[in-house]
């Protein structure tokens, strides 16, 4: 039970600390990374902690688990207070030691304190007869459960903070429970205790929903609404009659600008009668009642978030009543609530679509600025249909790294459309069509002028500006000159660029920085080549010549190849069928059932020999990680579509055969010599048959080494291998490195 409740609580407890960072950082995709791998780099190290391995420290497990469940209300606490804490200024990044600070002391605790109490648990599993692979498998299938459960209630819409306050209640009545059905504590103290707990929790959670508005009000002191959606957290505030919506604390519009104009009547001025028109998102920052004053016959506005429209609408009511009485007396506007990419396959023709998606910054966002979606979008298009998108550019001053991103954009688009211009407005307003685009500028004044907009930003002297301005010929001019790729589902390096324009503002000097030379390996120089060949091949053959660090090796293999895979598999996914959260939290946990699957089928392997039926389960699992691997690179290099069931099972499979992989690392090497201590066999031919006991198997050891596999590979693969060298050279990488560690079998 201990097992099981122990994966549960750290994955709730990864969610919900990682929504609160998310927040935290504006959304940057890089600190979240970074989030994870601190968080699993603390359970490798909890795990590893010195002591001896074959006590049963049940008392100080179960309060172990107790306080680290009623420790999740103050972490986040802590996340929420850390900006104003550490001096940032309002709407400003902080420091990026103190980001780091904030993130490492947010995490760690918990992390470590978790990964301890799965060392305990095992050890208390293994001298009751439990193996280590099954006690892998066990706290697997918690983990399972509490994605299930953490998904569920985000569904059903219960707030993050709520959700921390739930399980402060929850878990420390189980546990109590579980110790007194155990005799550790009086059965009557267990009673009151648990009672007093449930009829505590119901209360706290009523009260959270007040002390979550007050947390808020620490960065937003005009907060009047906060609400927590699949994708973001919503803020609404106040001040002066200007209403300002936020999404994880990005301003996303305010009720006084008119910058939401530009994006609007620069697409829609470009077509001669735009009578069909979709949005994709934008609806809360009113680009829809701006499309509306052009008097389409039909409009589609699709958004992702119901929370964030629900939301910003409510309170946006009053101060855009008066736009929207135009929008409802020119024409029918229709609202529809999916996946941009989904809707955008449905059987339609369009004369304009606008994309208001936020920036590539992410695996979510990215998704709508790839080759591979703006194809589909030429599929809706009439012939002289227009195509209307804005990346953010700054006005005076344009980085290498912001030029990277916008050409890689502009590279993605032409293979779709014939004409592509750029239009340096208040950011980059990029328009495409299969026709030619008006070249002159006042076929643009004369169409303003005939629809009779009422506008306040977009005049006949700014259309000028825009078309007339040297900016326009300059950037025109770089964008060609930058050796940016072209961006795509398959690799996406837009997302990449993003990242590091974050950094260049606390590392002015990696506006020099140049990806494009590392963005495939035929460009690395020939030294580097052999650098890497030999490193690889070097530390192998040393792991295989010190046979006791074996195990440890076959640990961190399934922890690298099974992390690679579940992120190539769940980005492939979001990347062509979409990214609703709840899908997310279905494949996470396919994968982890994989990994109880896994740790059931070792089980029951035979085990008479132990060193032959560890290498057999090695042979078994890096065989079908290398299978996964070459499977998932034909499946993306094919282009070929993958439902959810298909994804689920594929990360199944890839859960399995880590799985399998950690467990051989348990009977593999070990054996007892009839001291009590574990010894390595000696080569098969010539070994007698040997047992393991359970001290003899380094629990803490192998799960940490299995931690800090899985680590690296959300680093190394989100940050560096999938926006560079793309998902198909991921997926191979996988069969590689299982090839690779069969020298270890």
């Amino acid at each position: 039970m201990r097992l099981f409740l122990t994966g549960a609580l750290s994955l709730v407890a990864q969610i919900v600390l990682l929504r609160e960072l998310n927040v935290a950082f504006y959304g940057v995709e890089l600190v979240y990374l970074l989030a994870l791998a601190t968080w699993m780099a603390g359970t490798a190290t909890g795990a590893a902690l010195v002591g001896r391995r074959d006590i049963d420290r049940g008392p100080s497990l179960s309060w172990l688990l107790a306080v680290s469940a009623v420790a999740l209300p103050a972490m986040v606490a802590l996340v929420r207070s850390g900006r104003v804490a550490l001096g940032a200024v309002q709407g400003a990044y902080l420091p990026f030691d103190r980001q780091l600070l904030l993130l490492l002391a947010s995490m760690l605790p918990l992390s470590m304190a978790l990964g301890l109490a799965f060392r305990w648990a095992a050890s208390a599993a293994s001298i009751a007869g439990v193996s280590l692979a099954l006690a892998y498998g066990i706290e697997s299938l918690g983990a399972a459960f509490g994605g299930l459960a953490a998904t569920l209630a985000f569904r059903a819409g219960v707030q993050t903070l709520a959700l921390a306050v739930g399980v402060a209640g929850v878990v420390p009545a189980i546990v109590i429970l579980e110790s007194s059905v155990d005799r550790r504590v009086r059965s009557r103290t267990a009673i009151v205790v648990v009672v007093g707990l449930l009829l505590t929790t119901p209360l706290a959670l009523a009260w959270s929903a007040s002390v979550d508005r007050r947390m808020t009000a620490w960065s937003h002191p005009t907060v009047v609404d906060t609400r927590d959606s699949p994708y973001a957290r919503i803020t609404v505030t106040a001040s002066a009659g200007q209403v300002s919506v936020f999404e994880n604390d990005v301003l996303t519009f305010e009720s006084e600008t008119a910058e939401n104009e530009e994006l609007a009547h620069l697409g829609a001025l470009q077509h001669a009668a735009p009578r069909r028109m979709l949005l994709l998102g934008g609806r809360i920052s009113a680009i829809d009642r701006q499309l509306a004053r052009h008097a389409p016959e039909r409009l589609d506005v699709v958004e992702i978030d119901r929370v964030l429209v629900d939301v910003a609408e409510r309170q946006l009511g009053i101060a855009t009543e008066s736009v929207r009485e135009i929008g409802d007396r020119v024409g029918p506007t229709r609202l529809w609530f999916e996946d941009p990419r989904t809707f955008i396959t449905r059987p339609a023709t369009y004369d304009l679509i606008v994309v208001a998606a936020p920036e590539p910054s992410s695996g979510q966002t990215n998704r709508f600025f790839t080759e591979e979606f703006f194809r589909a979008c030429r599929r809706r298009l009439a012939p002289d249909g227009v195509l209307a998108l804005r990346l953010p550019l700054s006005e005076n001053l344009v980085t290498r790294q912001a030029l990277l991103r916008t050409a890689s954009v502009v590279r993605a688009i032409r293979p779709a459309f014939a004409t592509v211009d750029v239009l340096p407005a208040s950011g980059a307003i990029v328009v495409a069509s299969r026709a030619t685009l008006p070249s002159d500028v006042e076929v643009l004044v004369a169409r303003l002028a005939s629809r009779h907009l009422g506008t306040r930003l977009i005049t006949p002297a700014y259309l000028r500006y825009v078309y007339e301005n040297d900016r326009r010929a300059d950037l025109a001019a770089r964008l060609e000159q930058v050796p940016a790729r072209a961006n795509s589902d398959v690799r996406p390096v837009c997302y990449q660029y993003t990242a590091v324009l974050w950094l260049t503002q606390f590392f002015p000097s990696l506006t020099r920085l140049d990806l494009t030379t590392w963005s495939s390996p035929d460009r690395w120089p020939p030294m580097v080549q052999f650098v890497i060949v030999a490193v690889v091949l070097g530390v192998t053959l040393a792991v295989r010549v010190v046979g006791r660090a074996r195990p440890y090796a076959l640990a961190f293999v399934a922890g690298f190849a099974g992390m690679l895979l579940e992120t190539v598999g769940i980005f492939d996914y979001q990347a062509r069928r979409g990214a609703l959260f709840e899908d997310l939290g279905f494949l996470v946990m396919a994968f982890m059932v994989g990994l109880s699957a896994g740790a059931w089928a070792a089980g029951r392997w035979r085990a008479e020999r132990q060193a032959s039926a560890g290498r057999r389960l090695a042979l078994a699992g890096l065989g079908a990680l290398a299978a996964t691997g070459l499977l998932m690179a034909w499946l993306v290099a094919g282009g070929i579509e993958v439902s959810l069931l298909t994804t689920a099972l594929l990360l199944l499979l890839a859960g399995t055969a880590a799985s399998l992989v950690f467990a051989s690392a348990t009977r593999y090497c070990f054996v007892n010599d009839g001291a009590g201590r574990g010894v390595l066999l000696a080569p098969p031919a010539g070994n007698p048959a040997g047992t393991v006991s359970p001290g003899d198997i380094p629990v803490g050891g192998l799960y940490a080494a299995d931690l800090a596999g899985g680590c690296l590979a959300a680093l190394v693969a989100s940050v560096v291998l999938m926006p560079l060298a793309g998902l198909v050279t991921t997926a191979w990488l996988v069969a590689g490195v299982a090839g690779l560690a069969l020298v270890l079998v």
